[in-house]
This record gives C-alpha cells, structure tokens and sequence, in this order.
C-alpha cells in the first residue's frame, strides 16, 4: 500500500538469480526423464535480463511472464488509474518482440488471476464488447511467442459491477480501501470506482457457462 516501502530491490533480480536457476534446472529438471517447461514470473525484469533468463544456451528457463503491459494504466500506484495509451501499448509490445525476437521466448497474456479482465479494461464490454474481445485475442495470438488463455477469456468475459466493499474477497482489494477509507481519510466514494476497475476479484467469479445461477459452475456456493 501506500503507507510502505517498496521492498522489491531486495527480493527481484538479486545477484545470484542465475547461478540458482542453472543449479536448479541441472540438479532437478535434468534429472528427470521428462520434458519440462520452465515459466518465470518476473516482475522489474529488463528485455536484456529475460534474453538472458530464456537463452537455451544458458539452461535458466524457458519463457517469462512481464508485467510491463499491464501496467501502462497505472498512475503511481495501480488504484490511480488512467486511461490506455495505445501508441504507449503498441510501442511497448513491439519492444518485447523485438528484442527476445533472435534469442529468448515471450509468454503472451492479457489476463490471470492477478489481472482485472481485459475486455473491460483495454476495451469496450458495453457498446463493443465483441470486437473488444475479437481485437484483443487477435493480437495476442499473432504475436511470436506462447499465448495463455486464462479461464473465461475464451468467452470474454467482462468485469463484474461490484458496488459495494462487501462484495469483494480479495485481500489486497480489501487492505487498500480500509488503508485509504480509515487511514488516509479519503471517502469510499472516491475510492470504490478505482477498485471496481482494478481489483483481482473481477478475475475470479465463476466461469459463466450458462445463465443458471452461479452461472452453470457449481451448484454451491461461489467465492464470489
């Protein structure tokens, strides 16, 4: 949150980050009689560090997830959201596929568990949620590199209109708007549009597989 320190110089990209990879892959996946693949969430890293983290030569890991792309909508903090620049997103993709164009691998993705849908973020759901969800899965796949589809993104599916602090689940969700409403003393009214834009928990309500309640996913009862 806001009231604290950013820790990440400490935990991202220390000094001996390939020295462990390499003894992992040579003490653990060699080891196996088994064709494996390696992913690498790593947020901060540089084209230059994921070229190097994805040489075969260097037997790190196959492909890494960055998070430069989902961040273009972030103002100081990912609760200040701004609008998408497109020429800002076209530049920066570009800058991925070129440079992991001759050595390394891209994973392609618009959407996970931690990201809010992006129909409704990089796109229109209301007017044109299909040629939203059309453009978007059209670029992800034209792209050099291993395409991801996260769960209901084959529907496109949208935000969910939370109006209420009640209805969300996800800690980081809740933590901010208590940090802000009771700490900062900025008014919930401020801070709820912000939350029902970017929160985690619009990537986790049920899979809609039909119209029945709970959306055809279960006949219990959802986290969300």
């Amino acid at each position: 949150g806001g009231l604290y320190g950013d820790g990440s110089p400490f935990s991202l990209n220390g000094p001996r980050l390939h020295e462990f990879l390499q003894e992992m892959d040579r003490e653990v996946f060699a080891r196996r009689d088994a064709e494996l693949l390696t992913v690498g969430e790593t947020p901060g890293v540089s084209v230059e560090q994921a070229r190097l983290l994805t040489d075969q030569a260097n037997r790190e890991l196959d492909m890494v997830f960055q998070f430069e792309h989902m961040e273009l909508d972030h103002g100081l903090t990912k609760w200040d959201h701004r609008p998408l620049n497109l020429v800002e997103l076209k530049t920066n993709l570009a800058k991925w596929q070129y440079g992991l164009a001759e050595v390394g691998w891209n994973s392609l993705y618009w959407n996970n568990h931690d990201q809010p849908r992006i129909v409704s973020r990089y796109g229109d759901d209301e007017a044109y949620w299909y040629e939203s969800a059309t453009l978007l899965a059209t670029v992800l796949h034209l792209h050099k590199g291993t395409p991801y589809v996260y769960q209901g993104e084959e529907l496109g599916m949208t935000n969910y209109p939370f109006d209420d602090i009640d209805d969300y689940r996800d800690v980081e969700t809740l933590n901010h708007f208590h940090e802000a409403v009771y700490q900062q003393r900025i008014p919930a009214e401020t801070v709820l549009p912000a939350l029902q834009i970017v929160s985690r928990d619009n990537a986790r309500t049920p899979v809609q597989w039909d119209d029945s309640p709970g959306a055809g996913f279960s006949c219990g009862l959802s986290l969300l």
